[in-house]
Order: C-alpha cells, then structure tokens, then sequence
C-alpha cells in the first residue's frame, strides 16, 4: 500500500460488549490498520484509535488497545520473518490506543504502532499517545515492540507518552520472552511516560533493567541513536538534536545539529531514501532519524584529498541513485576512498 492518508478510523467499540475467542473483551489491535506480512509506503497514518469506549457493564473497565495507528506484524508459522512486513517512510501521528486516562483498564501497548514483528523505517512517530491507567505493562506511547523481532531504523519519535512505561519507544515484557529488537540511527526526543518509580531512562527509550525488567536489556541492541537519557547507551547522543521548527510539526534537522552524519550505514543499508524522498546518505555518515540533510550543511567542502577513490555514485537532486547521468545535468556525486574517507559534492556532469 503507498500513498495513502489512513485517518480518523476506530479498532474496536467496547461498549459492543463484543468476546473474543478466549471469552475476554475484545482487544483493538490496530485502529487505523492492521499489517500482516505486507509493506506500507510513504503513507500519513494519523487520528485513529485502537478501543473507543469502555465496556457498558457494571466494572466500566477499558479493553486493551495495541496499535493506535498500526499493528504490524511478520508472523510466519510459528515465527517469523520481519523482511515480510515493513512500515517505511510514513508519518505516524496524533494516533491513540483509547481516547481518554481511565483508573481502570488493562494494559495497551503502542498508540503510534504496535510491532509484534516487522521493521519500522524512515517514519516520523509524533504526538501518539497510550492512555488509560498508570500501568506498568502500558508500554510505547509512540512505538511499542510487543512479541518477536522488530526493528526500528531511522526514525524520529517525539512528543508521545504513555501512562506507563517508555513514552518514545518500549518494549513489552510480560509473556514477550521471544521478542528480540533492534533500535537504531533513531532520535528520541520529548517524550513523556508516568512517574518514574521502575527503573531510569524510560520517557524516551525504556531500555530496562536487570531488577525491573528480567532479560530485557539482553534482548534489546541499541545502535546509534540521540536520546536525554544517557543511561540507555553509553554512546548516545544526549544533546538537543536541533529540529527546524517542532512548533510548525517541521522535524527535519537544522544546520549544526549533532545528529548530521552521527549514524551507522549498515543499519539502513537497501534503503535509499528518507521520509522526503531524498538519498541516503550525504556526507560522511547517515543521519539520525527520519531526514537526511541535503543542502550545504552536510554536504563537504571539497577539498583535495590523499587515497584512492574505490567507489562512485550518482543520485539525481530527487534522491534516485543512476549508475551514471544519461542526461546533462546537476548531480550529486558521493566518492569513497580507499582511506574510508567520504566525499558528496554538488557537480554539473556534461554528457555529450
């Protein structure tokens, strides 16, 4: 599925009183769509929720939402395989498991997107919410990693929260002992979670902890990535990632922010566009999250350089990569020495 607006859309209503297969209430898993082993593509997912309303019987009490936007999933058999279901460059936002705090429902996972298994690329995850009681094993205000493998890979997730744990981005942990994931070239930034009694570093990323959260760390690989919290990677980047305007929704990264070229290529290797459309990757490196910048900021300065240049490649200043130009015309060429030295530059080619 590409290019399409997923809007103002409900999982379940649960004053329906409807049972599901095991005899509880049922859950609302997925309130604008549900994504098993398929691909969605530069899509809006946007205003939807995963559980309408409580149950209109005497306890009053919420069913679970798990996906306000999106649950994904990549299940396989008894596995899975996460290459089968991919959410890339997509905007997530203003999506909720339930529309209100209550003091009294189960446990939601994900207002922006539920990952029981899949990847999640090049996305901006923004303004999601879980809401409900303040529950522990409420997890992911933005995104949630509920049951197998899942990866999160250059995506920006910000101003979400969650009445539990982990406001930006969380990990399940009751009956998730299979879930492995991996969070990478991701800013976390601005996001809120409930008080926090169970552990530190859990508004923006909850990485967990031996005494809170059993094996989680085990089972979790953060790679780069730019977050306050200096407790969920000692490598983190925790300094303002410098947004160009979080007031007008713009996200993009503005000149000297130190998440330009911060990031790890292989992790987005096979993907060669942002969330605009522009080629990854310009400078030196990747940059953190969603954006890649592409004006003089992170393109060098062209200089003369020691080594052998062992590879050439051309993109045009829409972001598609060619072999070579075919026509005469402005192009971005991007040059790797054999000192591993990069450099992208600007050039007119001529083709006669």
């Amino acid at each position: 599925m590409k290019y399409c607006n997923i809007h103002d859309n409900i999982g379940v209503d649960g004053s329906k009183n409807i049972l599901g297969s095991n005899g509880k209430a049922l859950k609302g898993v997925g309130g604008g769509l549900y994504v098993l082993n398929g691909r969605l593509e530069n899509c809006i997912i946007e205003n939807n929720i995963a559980t309408t309303a409580p149950w209109e019987d005497t306890s009053k009490t919420w069913s679970t939402g798990i996906g306000g936007g999106i649950c994904l999933d990549a299940t396989e058999g008894n596995g899975c395989n996460p290459d089968n279901a991919i959410v890339l460059n997509c905007i997530i936002r203003n999506n909720s498991t339930t529309p209100t705090d209550d003091g009294d429902s189960f446990q939601s996972q994900g207002g922006g997107i539920a990952i029981k298994s899949g990847k999640l690329i090049n996305s901006l995850v923004v303004g999601n919410s879980v809401n409900g009681s303040l529950n522990n094993q409420s997890v992911g205000g933005g995104v949630c990693c509920t049951e197998k493998d899942a990866y999160v890979i250059n995506c920006t997730v910000a101003k979400n929260h969650v009445q539990g744990l982990g406001g930006g981005i969380g990990f399940q942990t009751t009956n998730a002992d299979g879930m492995t994931a991996t969070v990478a070239n991701c800013i976390a930034w601005n996001n809120t979670c409930r008080e926090d009694d169970y552990g530190t570093g859990n508004a923006n990323i909850r990485f967990g902890n031996p005494q809170t959260d059993g094996k989680l760390p085990e089972r979790v690989t953060i790679g780069a990535i730019c977050v306050p919290e200096k407790t969920v990677s000692a490598s983190a980047i925790t300094s303002d990632p410098k947004f160009v305007d979080v007031a007008g929704g713009n996200y993009r990264l503005a000149e000297g922010s130190p998440c330009i070229d911060a990031g790890d290529d292989p992790a987005i290797e096979g993907y060669d566009t942002d969330l605009a459309g522009n080629a990854r990757i310009f400078g030196a490196s990747v940059d953190l999250g969603a954006y890649e910048v592409t004006d003089g900021s992170a393109i060098d300065d062209v200089e003369i350089q020691e080594g052998e240049v062992v590879r050439t490649q051309y993109y045009t200043l829409q972001g598609v990569e060619v072999t070579y130009p075919s026509v005469s015309g402005l192009y971005i060429v991007k040059k790797t020495f054999d000192t591993k030295q990069i450099i992208t530059e600007k050039v007119f080619i001529t083709i006669k």
